[in-house]
């Protein structure tokens, strides 16, 4: 069975202090703060993925220039 990567490198100072400040709030490690607002996340976009396309952000690359949908 393959291994998967158990780390995640958050270069974008902002995300990392709102990490941390959700983490405080919650009363849990940064890991399990971000575990469940991506699964919150992901939860309300495979419920109802129309409802939820105006609100997703733009994929933008290391640039800030936007990212094309595939």
């Amino acid at each position: 069975m393959a291994k998967t990567p158990k780390s995640l490198y958050i270069g974008n100072e902002e995300t990392c202090r709102l990490a941390r400040e959700l983490a405080a709030l919650m009363g849990v490690t940064i890991t399990e703060a971000v575990k469940v607002a991506v699964r919150e996340r992901w939860e309300r976009l495979t419920a109802d993925p129309k409802s939820e396309a105006a609100a997703r952000p733009q994929a933008t690359g290391s640039n800030g220039s936007a990212i094309p949908p595939n």
